[in-house]
């Protein structure tokens, strides 16, 4: 594998990895497309877990700040 093909992996594993891509996607299959919430679950499942461990970082960090 050369260098370049590397780098594009790793770009793209890396936007796959923020939120932004998922809701862009998801917006982008509703209006060109018209697709339904059910046509979407990989990406609302992805969205989905990443509210759920970022509330239970901030709980976990706003709890020991009151503490």
């Amino acid at each position: 594998m050369e260098t370049g093909d590397l780098l594009a992996q790793l770009a793209k594993w890396n936007s796959e990895a923020l939120p932004a891509i998922h809701i862009v996607q998801i917006i982008r299959g509703i209006v060109l497309t018209d697709a339904t919430r059910r046509n979407v679950p990989a990406d609302r499942l992805f969205l989905l877990l990443h509210t759920v461990v970022g509330l239970l970082i901030t709980t976990l960090k706003l709890r020991k700040a009151l503490d």
